[in-house]
């Protein structure tokens, strides 16, 4: 919304002026890519924080589930119970404030792909 309000609110500016639409198209890009950029940095900042809340065992039960592991091939591999996965999996939810499993392995493979230089 906010984003829509500066373009359109520039792109009247710009063609009742001599500044060419390439000119400002092209202000236009970089800016909501700066404006990108800084939302995605606090968001891999906050992610981050609400990261070291986790145990040893709950960051271990996300990276299993962030590849895509369902609760008994996680609790398989980390030789417990299915039901103290699923505790795992809803605490670390509430940790990092999402809703379900696909959210926080995606935001996890992203920040750990950008920690790796990725």
């Amino acid at each position: 919304m906010f984003l829509a309000s500066l373009v359109s609110k520039n792109a009247a500016v710009a063609t009742n002026s001599s500044i060419p639409i390439k000119a400002f198209l092209a202000w236009v890009t970089e800016e909501m890519l700066n404006d990108v950029k800084q939302l995605d940095n606090s968001l891999y900042k906050t992610f981050s924080k609400r990261l070291e809340q986790l145990t040893p065992h709950q960051f271990r039960v996300l990276q299993l589930m962030a590849d895509g592991l369902l609760n008994k091939k996680v609790a398989d591999e980390l030789q417990v119970s299915e039901s103290n996965i699923k505790q795992h999996v809803s605490v670390v939810l509430n940790k990092l404030e999402f809703n379900n499993r696909t959210q926080a392995g995606v935001m996890f493979k992203s920040v750990m792909s950008k920690g790796d230089g990725g």
